[in-house]
């Protein structure tokens, strides 16, 4: 038997979707914050460690439907300059 959606039930469903897409960037913001303020103090491990939470946030937000604004998030940084894609901060080498 399946079940109905009924209008009370949607509101819910849209902030609750809305609070999630809001959790997901911020997420992204905040390791893409720590990998640019601390990459002076890091060895390679660490560097690779972060650059794969980048990677796995941006990949929460694309699967929500929120790639635009990672991207976003992701091609800006504090000085102005411009971050490689997402694709290729994160290669098997790394």
């Amino acid at each position: 038997m399946a079940m109905e959606t009924t209008y009370a039930q949607l509101p819910i469903a849209i902030s609750t979707l809305a609070a999630q897409r809001s959790v997901y960037l911020q997420r992204l913001e905040r390791l893409k914050r720590l990998r640019l303020q601390h990459e002076a103090e890091l060895n390679p491990r660490g560097i690779r460690l972060l650059d794969r939470s980048v990677f796995a946030a941006y990949c929460a937000c694309r699967e929500i439907g929120a790639e635009q604004e990672a991207l976003r998030i992701l091609q800006s940084t504090s000085s102005g300059e411009a971050t490689p894609p997402p694709d290729e901060l994160f290669t098997a080498e790394s």
